[in-house]
């Protein structure tokens, strides 16, 4: 759907083109298709105002902050959570009541063959070699979770470069379960 910016834009295009045939000398037709070609370059050039004050994340805003890659592969889930899946991993997104927490989150489920013993473990040797993800069990499930900080909002470039070195990050912990067989 085309922003106010784009409808403003076309309806001064169609002004400034009125006007361009009114002009009578070579000068100023080529001084108007100058100023003309600068407005053009500085819209398109500029940067809409993404950032998304505390009070404004919701998971529709969240959703629309997403890139191409993301954006095609998102839904909202039963539980009103932001699902993104690429290559079987899916990350759930959700927030706190006040909105100053995003919490990005994995779940396997865990394989009936392993000891809880062992299983906290490797999830304890996966927390002390990496530094920005929690993995830990709950009940039948293996979790790895992430928060991010919103006081200060939050635009698409974070959003999406959250996401960006999250899912390796995810696919690496999915095949080192998968190697110690905690998940089947």
């Amino acid at each position: 759907m085309p922003s106010v910016i784009q409808y403003l834009c076309v309806a001064g295009g169609l002004f400034f083109y009125g006007t361009y045939m009114e002009l009578k000398t070579k000068f100023l037709k080529i001084a108007f298709f100058a100023i003309f070609f600068l407005m053009l370059t500085a819209y398109s050039n500029a940067q809409i105002d993404t950032n998304l004050q505390k009070n404004q994340i919701s998971v529709f805003s969240l959703q629309g902050l997403l890139k191409d890659k993301f954006l095609e592969n998102v839904k909202i889930d039963t539980d009103g959570d932001l699902r993104i899946e690429l290559h079987g991993v899916k990350i759930f997104v959700t927030t706190d009541s006040n909105r100053s927490i995003l919490k990005f989150s994995t779940i396997w489920k865990k394989s009936e063959n392993i000891l809880d013993s062992n299983l906290y473990e490797i999830l304890n040797t996966w927390n002390r070699d990496k530094v920005f993800t929690t993995a830990f069990s709950n009940g039948e499930f293996i979790l790895l979770e992430y928060f991010l900080c919103t006081d200060g909002g939050i635009n698409s470039e974070n959003f999406n470069g959250t996401l960006e070195w999250l899912f390796p990050i995810s696919y690496s912990f999915n095949d080192y379960l998968t190697e110690k067989k905690a998940i089947d």
